[in-house]
């Protein structure tokens, strides 16, 4: 497994497990992250606070990983499902959502997600 698949499966692993500070850990401190849907976010704390702030309408994972990485950059993209299971009323939902990945340095530098209702 290269360096740039072990930082993807880091990330995932981290998101997983809801562990906000450890995967905030992984990203580069100037770090750009394009949430689906959402406004662009730069730094590794405004990372952190929006995945926290997401937590709170439920548990989140990602599921079904296929990782795919170029030879001649440090970049990767992660395709998978990303299940959420809502805190309030216990509803599942599950999304097809793919991620890129820029690795600089063994710091993840720039996340954008996408996500689609699964069918």
């Amino acid at each position: 497994m290269s360096d740039i698949e072990s930082a993807v499966r880091r990330f995932v692993e981290a998101f997983n497990a809801s562990d906000w500070r450890g995967l905030a850990g992984l990203l580069a401190e100037d770090v750009a992250y394009d949430p689906a849907g959402g406004e662009r976010l730069i730094g590794r704390q405004a990372v952190h606070e929006h995945l926290a702030l997401q937590a709170r309408e439920g548990r989140r994972t990602l599921e079904d990983l296929a990782v795919f990485r170029t030879e001649d950059a440090p970049r990767a993209a992660l395709e998978c499902t990303l299940r959420l299971d809502a805190a309030p009323d216990g509803a599942r939902t599950r999304r097809a959502a793919a991620l890129f990945f820029d690795i600089d340095d063994g710091w993840i530098s720039r996340i954008t997600a996408y996500e689609r209702p699964a069918g």
